[in-house]
């Protein structure tokens, strides 16, 4: 049973399970400028599906003379812009604004963007429910940049009898009108809502609340499906040696398959869920998107060509959390599962390194190296550099690059520096693809 939902998962889902359409790209340079502020106001047209935004964002130049900033269209229809002009001629797929003066190096400008989308890639629209489903840059103007964090702010109006949840705090709400806002600095993809009929099931543990989204009438149900949270991050908080990045955490229960992490909360598909009433060590969903609070959001890859040091780190995590409340045939299991799903790719000659900055042929492949490939290896690291080498080196990398991005190589130097072996042909054969 268990396959075939981790089979559907992976057919549908993205970062959390969920970015693996994102393209790995060699080309990566240093961005010419960075967004370091989202203000967003929303209108969420449930019967007809569209998306209309006015958006302001910050933008900082990375370096002298910058005259105009680029972004993905992805289908948006831009209405209006102000702060910048529309040059001519801009590609179909390309939102290209020219600034009325150039910039100099690390100078700001705010542009606002008025546009609208009708059933945007990245937004589910439900009878019950309307959320946000991985494609941040197909519902608002960004750019799918893993190292372009910014703040947000979202308002939104919120329908009488529904509640919205959203990146960060809410801050502010008139009736029918909410503001949220995200204070910490997070990759676009984390952004996002889920607006809905839900009841609200609050805790405390360690200072951090913890806060559950389900339909009203199954609060009994979501007690069981959710049970351990509090186990599960006296977990991650000790192997990370740091605390939550926030006082509080959100999980939304959606209907059907969703794997989301989001900056502050998760959104969790109902289907994942309900094998746990039958069996309790079917847990992996909900300790998959706590453990990516730290590392995929705290810490995020600095582009996608590292994209396994969000997931393959993750799901290593899960397998170790299911070590320590299961015991050890658990993990073991754990590990059994991810070696088949990376037979994929030797089975498909396409065993690439972690690093791998080029096109993959399928989700399937893609997900067999970055996911199933990463978590071997950091699993194969535990064994090479013993227990307590591997967690100090897991907490010093988790203390050291958090609020920013990792790349690989810098994994290698956070885990170097706490062992006495050499661990350049263990990371020149997995990460790098060179030959021992």
């Amino acid at each position: 049973m268990r396959g075939l939902l981790l089979l559907l998962l992976i057919a549908l889902a993205t970062p959390g399970c969920r970015s693996a359409e994102r393209r790995h790209d060699a080309r990566w340079s240093p961005p010419e400028f960075r967004v370091v502020a989202y203000q967003l106001e929303l209108r969420i047209d449930r019967d007809q599906r569209t998306v209309t935004g006015r958006e302001t964002l910050r933008v900082r130049s990375g370096g002298a003379g910058l005259s105009v900033v680029s972004f993905p269209r992805n289908g948006l229809e831009i209405l209006a812009v102000s702060g910048a002009a529309l040059p001519l001629p801009t590609q179909a797929d390309q939102l290209s604004l020219r600034l009325p003066a150039p910039l100099a190096a690390g100078e700001e400008v705010s542009l606002t963007i008025d546009y609208r989308v009708r059933e945007p890639k990245g937004v589910a629209f439900h009878p019950d429910a309307v959320y946000t489903s991985f494609h941040t840059c197909h519902w608002m103007v960004c750019r799918d940049r893993p190292d372009d964090k910014a703040t947000f702010t979202l308002a939104m109006a919120v329908p009488a009898g529904l509640t919205l949840v959203a990146s960060g705090e809410r801050k502010e709400g008139t009736p029918g009108r909410e503001v949220w806002h995200e204070a910490v600095p997070s990759s676009p993809y984390l952004f996002g809502f889920a607006l809905g009929n839900f009841a609200r099931i609050a805790g405390t543990h360690a200072g951090v609340t913890l806060e559950s989204y389900v339909r009203p009438g199954d609060e009994g149900w979501a007690g069981r499906v959710l049970a351990d949270d509090d186990r599960m991050l006296d977990f991650f908080v000790a192997r990370a040696g740091r605390p939550l990045p926030r006082p509080f955490y959100r999980q939304v229960v959606v209907d059907g398959a969703a794997a989301q992490e989001l900056s502050s909360f998760s959104i969790l598909g109902r289907a994942q869920l309900e094998p746990r009433l039958a069996d309790p060590t079917e847990d992996w969903l909900v300790a998959h998107e706590l453990a990516h609070q730290f590392w995929g959001n705290l810490i995020t890859c600095a582009d996608w060509s590292h994209f396994w040091l969000n997931e393959g780190l993750t799901v290593f995590m899960v397998a170790a959390y299911k070590e320590e409340r299961w015991g050890r045939a658990a993990y073991e299991r754990e590990l059994e599962l991810l070696r088949a799903r990376h037979q994929a790719a030797i089975d498909a000659r396409f065993d690439v390194p972690l690093s791998f900055a080029g096109d993959y042929p399928s989700l399937k492949l893609k997900r067999a190296i970055t996911y199933s490939k990463g978590a071997l290896f950091v699993a194969r690291l535990r064994e090479v550099m013993g227990e307590q080498a591997f967690w100090r080196a897991l907490a010093s990398y988790t203390r050291r690059f958090a609020g920013g991005t990792a790349s690989t190589r810098d994994f290698q130097s956070a885990f170097a520096a706490e062992t006495d072996r050499d661990l350049s042909a263990l990371f020149g054969e997995w990460a790098y693809g060179q030959a021992r």
